[in-house]
């Protein structure tokens, strides 16, 4: 009869070997509907579990566990490149590397305007704005300055500097902007959309009932609407309010989890950083990234958010049978890029391929479209691992039995918790 340690020796490998979890979010290809959508992802999923040591994660699972964060994925694809350039030029500035800072800043700047097209947060913008503001002064820029601190004020007209964290000069300087700011006659912008929209203005969200939103005293110059309506649907516009006021109809169109470009360097950077914020909040060891790079070619690759690293690219040939089909056998090959639950160092290679990034149907409803959370609780058995660590000594043998019934993952997403008998 074999020892505690020998069933260890025995099932070792098929008991701790775990095949590493692939989270399938559908695919990007042109013109799909969502049940087109979720019919792909579902071949996908079937085509992993073909493999070897991968273990996928429906698109139901993937939901459950990013339930509360997505506008945090959102948000991360939005600003993260603007706030990679303020990060920078904040470190230029405190270095008093002026000229360097002012550079950067303006390319944050222009990052962080963009971002508010999807992102419900203006502090990032405003910050930079602030530092561009203060770099430019600090240059004898002096017209430049108050442009920039303008624009801080139209943003945030509480916002001041204090003597603490400032010097004198430039206190002076932000404080007489904001004065002749503050004495500008003001406008009313009025806002009128859908039932149950949600409504940003300059980052921030705006409570409100019924269909309309009346927002007054509001400082003249330029303000930024951002509107989502309850099937995730998008508007965005640069208004330049004035004194006399404006009144704005918004039909929200298009879910758009970033604005798209044809440009194909920036498509693959805005699909590196929607895997990436995706894999920040997913809860998974990789994700499945799929979709269409061209006319007649299609990619798949994985995405490690542990290490954040890309596999390499798997690309294959649109034939006649179409996308889909060249899609599954793209994927043949992914289990080789694994060892152990993790990329295999002669497969990582840099970025994502280049994909339309609202052309996911799928993805785009997880993220803008996200379901009520629900949270449910069921008693199970004492965990496999449990016996399989604790009780192997003493069990023996039985040990091989608790690890072959082990219990299988819920298919449906939802959190079990284990509690012990």
């Amino acid at each position: 009869m074999l020892s505690g340690f020998g069933w260890i020796w025995l099932f070792g490998a098929s008991a701790w070997a775990k095949p590493a979890e692939v989270a399938v979010v559908g695919a990007h290809l042109p013109d799909q509907t969502d049940a087109q959508a979720q019919a792909l992802a579902a071949e996908l999923e079937q085509a992993l579990i073909d493999l070897n040591n991968l273990d996928p994660i429906q698109p139901g699972q993937v939901r459950g566990r990013l339930s509360g964060r997505e506008a945090l994925v959102v948000e991360g694809v939005f600003l993260s490149p603007g706030r990679a350039a303020l990060e920078e030029g904040r470190v230029l500035y405190q270095r008093a590397d002026f000229d360097n800072a002012t550079s950067v800043l303006e390319l944050a700047v222009d990052a962080l305007l963009d971002g508010l097209a999807g992102a419900g947060d203006s502090k990032d913008l405003i910050d930079a704005l602030l530092l561009l503001g203060l770099s430019r002064a600090a240059l004898g820029e002096e017209d430049a300055a108050r442009d920039a601190f303008r624009q801080v004020v139209i943003l945030e007209p509480q916002r001041q500097l204090d003597r603490i964290n400032y010097p004198p000069k430039m206190v002076n300087l932000f404080s007489s902007v904001r004065e002749e700011m503050l004495t500008l006659e003001r406008g009313t912008l009025t806002l009128i959309t859908v039932e149950g929209a949600r409504i940003w203005l300059d980052g921030r969200s705006q409570p409100r009932e019924g269909r309309s939103l009346k927002i007054p005293d509001m400082l003249p110059g330029r303000h930024y609407v951002l509107v989502q309506d309850e099937g995730g649907r998008r508007f965005f516009e640069a208004i330049d309010l004035t004194a006399e006021g404006q009144t704005l109809k918004i039909d929200a169109s298009e879910r758009l989890i970033a604005p798209s470009t044809a440009d194909r360097n920036e498509q693959a950077m805005q699909i590196e950083q929607l895997y990436q914020s995706l894999g920040e909040y997913a809860e998974t060891e990789m994700i499945l990234i799929a979709g269409q790079t061209g006319p007649e070619t299609v990619a798949v690759q994985l995405y490690e958010p542990r290490t954040g690293t890309f596999s390499r690219i798997a690309e294959e040939r649109i034939r006649e049978t179409g996308p889909a089909a060249a899609l599954k056998i793209a994927t043949l090959n992914l289990d080789t890029y694994v060892e152990d639950g993790t990329l295999r160092v002669e497969f990582v290679s840099l970025g994502a391929p280049p994909l339309d990034i609202n052309a996911n149907p799928l993805l785009s409803s997880m993220l803008l479209d996200p379901e009520p959370i629900v949270e449910k609780v069921v008693k199970r058995r004492t965990p496999w691992y449990f016996w399989a660590g604790v009780g192997v000594v003493a069990a023996g043998g039985a040990t091989s039995a608790a690890l072959l019934l082990a219990p299988e993952p819920d298919p449906t997403g939802t959190v079990i918790v284990n509690l012990p008998d």
